[in-house]
């Protein structure tokens, strides 16, 4: 099998003051299901930033060597472990982390001599904008302010404003996020927020056995006969919202709820498999939220509709390059050989052209690389792909050659 050099670098901000080998493998290697074969040896190492005679510390770089069936699957399998570090650092430093991101990596396989090398390079924060519709933002103030005027006198109205404003922090916190669980989690909080409101439990009186009509009352003496509560969806809501008015799949909408109880009160971990179903259904619950908040606030279905219909824009939505070389390397250099590791990286100018009347930004990349410790075979070619946020609402041309 293939052996594989992966870097990655997270700025979270602790101090290593020297080259730290992670030993614990067997608690990383549970981390990857089903690949028990696969035994990552990570070498820790401060990154810093001199300022001066000042070395001042600006996150942890995470190098280590990989047997895989091939280099994409040892940079996912690279991007758990580092996580698990970061997880395990963070809980003996207490401090703020950010997630591991994927630098470079290449086969490291004896023997070889055209290595396929992949390296993501930052091209700079995205630039974003979103026009301000008058149409929706008009009936969404005129719907607030009448329910929060009523809210004065009616406790109904008072417990939906403060449910709606509740709902729209936890829309916020879930654009705001970059982590999948996160983003996946405010959305789900926030329909729960709106959840009694949005489908209240139905209340049914006993019924007569020969009949079977409500009897509310007693014939003999007049009480009141005790109420029982139908048999539904504990979260009848959010089930009403999801499936009844955004057409999610019943069976889908059961299986997130499943996963949603399983992560959030400690059934199981977030796996892959887990973590394609969020992502694949995320703009769903988000857009579902949307939907929900329109609900409560009475708003009519034109403006519902283009609401949930928007995808979200960024501002820290990140741009980078992911390249694919095919690079010459005589002798592979040792793990703890920081700086001997062959990489590629990119001088690139950016031209931003702003559309005044439009949503939309254009950028255009005019890039020029810049092989260190290696040369790259320049009849393979080069494979260069643009990442960014997919929210961000970027349209990017393709860099020069």
């Amino acid at each position: 099998m293939p052996k594989y050099f992966v870097r990655f670098a997270c700025p979270l901000r602790v101090r290593l003051s020297t080259y730290a080998q992670l030993q614990d493998k067997n608690r990383v290697l549970k981390q990857f299901i089903g690949t028990a074969s696969t035994q990552p040896s990570f070498v820790l190492y401060d990154l810093v930033e001199k300022e001066g005679a000042v070395s001042l510390p600006q996150g942890i770089g995470f190098d280590a060597h990989i047997q895989a069936p091939n280099i994409t699957e040892a940079i996912l399998q690279c991007d758990h472990a580092a996580n698990f570090v970061v997880d395990m650092i963070t809980l003996a430093t207490q401090a703020e982390p950010s997630a591991p991101k994927f630098v470079l990596a290449y086969d490291a396989s004896p023997g070889v001599t055209e290595r396929e090398l992949v390296a993501d390079n930052p091209l700079g924060t995205a630039v974003v904008s979103r026009m301000l519709n008058g149409f929706l933002l008009m009936p969404i103030v005129t719907a607030a302010n009448e329910l929060r005027g009523k809210a004065a006198t009616s406790q109904e109205a008072a417990e939906g404003m403060e449910r709606v404003d509740r709902a729209i922090k936890w829309l916020r916190k879930g654009i705001g996020e970059t982590a999948i669980l996160d983003e996946f989690t405010a959305y789900w909080v926030g329909l729960e927020v709106l959840d009694p409101i949005l489908k209240p439990v139905q209340r049914v009186f006993r019924s007569c056995p020969r009949c079977d009509k409500p009897i509310s009352r007693c014939n003999h003496c007049g009480a009141e006969v005790a109420q029982a509560e139908k048999t539904v969806n504990v979260l009848e809501g959010i089930r009403y919202v999801m499936e009844e008015k955004r057409g999610v799949d019943a069976k889908a909408f059961k299986t997130i709820r499943s996963m949603r109880g399983a992560l959030l009160h400690g059934g199981k971990g977030l796996g892959k498999p887990e973590l394609d179903t969020l992502t694949r259904y995320i703009p769903d619950f988000r857009r579902g939220l949307v939907h929900a908040i329109g609900l409560v606030l009475g708003l009519g279905d034109d403006v519902i509709a283009a609401l949930a219909a928007a995808d979200p824009r960024r501002m820290h939505a990140p741009v980078k390059q992911r390249l694919r070389e095919f690079i010459h390397l005589n002798e592979v250099p040792a793990l703890q050989e920081i700086d001997k590791q062959p990489s590629i990286k990119l001088d690139s100018v950016r031209t931003v052209t702003l559309r005044q009347d439009k949503d939309d930004v254009n950028e255009k990349y005019d890039c020029d690389p810049n092989e260190i410790n290696c040369s790259v075979i320049q009849e393979k070619g080069r494979l260069v792909n643009i990442l960014s946020d997919p929210f961000s609402g970027l349209r990017i041309n393709q860099p020069s050659r």
